[in-house]
Order: C-alpha cells, then sequence, then structure tokens
C-alpha cells in the first residue's frame, strides 16, 4: 500500500496540533504567573505537568473570588493537555481495524485520537484556553 500525503492530510493534522500545543501553552505562561504570585517558594519547572494544574487549582479555590468556577476550567484543561502530550510524543500510524489514521500512546497502547476527534479537540481548547487564560490573568 502506497501512501502518499494526500491520504494522510499533513496538513490538517499540523494545524490541529498546532492549536492544540499553543492553547495549552498558552494556558501554561498564565500557571507560571500564578505560580511566581501565589507560590513563590515552589520552581514551577520542578513540578510535573499534571501537578501544576493540581496546585493552580488548589489556589484557584483558596484564593480566586470566583475559584470553584475556574478550578473547573483548570480541571478541564488538564484532561485536554493528556492529548497534549499524546499528540506532542508519538508519531501517526495506520489502524487497520479502523482503517483510519490516529495517534497512539505509544507507552500504554489504548490511548489513540483520530484526525477529525483532534480536529474537533482544537476547536473547542483554543476558546477553551483563551477564557481560561484571561480568568487567569485577571486573578493573578
Amino acid at each position: 500500500m502506497e501512501i502518499i500525503e494526500h491520504d494522510l492530510k499533513f496538513d490538517q493534522w499540523e494545524a490541529a496540533i498546532g492549536k492544540l500545543v499553543l492553547a495549552c501553552s498558552r494556558v501554561e505562561y498564565e500557571m507560571i504567573r500564578l505560580y511566581e504570585k501565589h507560590m513563590p517558594d515552589r520552581d514551577f519547572h520542578s513540578d510535573g505537568y499534571e501537578s501544576r494544574f493540581d496546585k493552580s487549582i488548589g489556589v484557584a479555590k483558596a484564593r480566586f473570588d470566583d475559584g470553584e468556577r475556574i478550578a473547573v476550567a483548570l480541571i478541564h484543561m488538564k484532561k485536554i493537555a493528556s492529548y497534549r502530550h499524546m499528540v506532542a510524543h508519538n508519531p501517526i500510524h495506520y489502524s487497520p481495524e479502523t482503517d483510519n489514521w490516529h495517534i497512539f500512546d505509544l507507552k500504554r497502547n489504548e490511548d489513540s485520537i483520530s484526525l477529525d476527534e483532534l480536529v474537533e479537540l482544537s476547536k473547542n481548547v483554543s476558546r477553551h484556553s483563551i477564557a481560561l487564560s484571561a480568568d487567569l490573568r485577571i486573578n493573578v
């Protein structure tokens, strides 16, 4: 089976992955600011990616007027961030079972995302990350 770039829809993968990575980076930047103001004794880069979210959720709940709502948004973003890791660290593979292309989590070999799923996720994550970033910026 000869695979050509058109079959893979590489440009669509690139656009969706780029949107997802940029959306996660936008929120991560605001979490760095949150650390600097509310946890100056902690080193942001010493905490693991998920731990950063957990600590930021705790700060939001304890110190922000609208902390519960912001914490829920951070929890949602933390779930989305797991896809960011998958697409950043794994290649696109063809799945004969689904007759489709996916990015598979090679470590767990159970999680995957197809192009259609990734495109939909990337549309929604952009809006979510902008709103969450604005909330964090206002409160930090």
